[in-house]
């Protein structure tokens, strides 16, 4: 107890020693300290009580953690969050592209606010595509079918191919709608003007993707499951896309040229 104590007693005599003229710095700092010396004597006070506690929690937790039922086996959770986070991607997409064209038009001539090329018309002109609600429709039919299929491997695999997909998706567009909103209230931050148009947009979100490869391949080998390998499927077929899209735009525009 008395070893605990010397860091903060040092700690207090560099404070009150100190040439610094700031007295309500010194103060907060003072007080911290006390907490903190409150905290350890409480802490060593009571440690058995604590221990036996937290032991206690840890067992209740891991007696019934085994009956929780999953919500990834749960398809009337799943459909509707499918729905919401398909609907989400797309409405996403249209908030950024006006808070986009309203903050940065000035300095940033965007070619392409929307990747895939299926949608891009429909998104300059902000407006709803309903191709795209026969493809909510279209993937709520595969996972509903593949869970009646009572093939748990299959469904929880291509589970983590759709939802970890719009997840990460949503993710991306919320990231850059924030920044946008930082950009907006901030505007002195952008200077100069700049051309991004769309083979650039794609080459960021493949080394975006690249990025999230890495990090869901550890989780993959650190936590394994079928879900998540799902999700790094996910994020090779998304790769695969991308390569697609820059293909079919390079034959359209034929701007091979200076490009590695």
């Amino acid at each position: 107890m008395i070893f605990l104590l010397i860091l903060p007693a040092l700690a207090i005599l560099l404070v009150l020693f100190s040439r610094s003229k700031n007295i309500k710095g010194k103060i907060i700092v003072l007080l911290l300290i006390f907490l903190y010396i409150l905290f350890e004597y409480l802490l060593v006070k009571y440690s058995d009580s604590l221990y036996v506690f937290f032991l206690s929690l840890v067992n209740f937790i891991e007696d019934n953690i085994k009956n929780f039922p999953s919500i990834l086996d749960n398809i009337y959770f799943i459909v509707p969050l499918l729905i919401i986070l398909m609907l989400s991607d797309y409405f996403l997409t249209l908030k950024y592209t006006k808070l986009a064209k309203e903050v940065l038009t000035k300095h940033v001539e965007i070619e392409e606010y929307e990747l895939n090329p299926n949608f891009q018309k429909n998104i300059r002109e902000g407006r709803y595509n309903f191709r795209h609600l026969f493809g909510i429709i279209f993937l709520s039919i595969i996972l509903t079918f593949l869970y009646y299929l009572r093939l748990p491997f299959l469904f929880h695999f291509i589970e983590g191919i759709i939802l970890g997909d719009f997840v990460i998706i949503d993710a991306f567009h919320i990231g850059r709608i924030l920044e946008l909103r930082y950009l907006k209230k901030n505007p002195s931050l952008l200077i100069g003007k700049m051309k991004h148009d769309y083979l650039y947009s794609l080459v960021k979100a493949k080394y975006h993707t690249i990025g999230l490869l890495t990090f869901i391949f550890l989780l993959v080998i650190l936590v394994p499951s079928t879900f998540l390998l799902g999700v790094l499927t996910s994020q090779l077929l998304a790769l695969l896309t991308l390569k697609d899209w820059r293909r079919k735009y390079l034959r359209k525009h034929k701007q091979a040229l200076n490009l590695k």
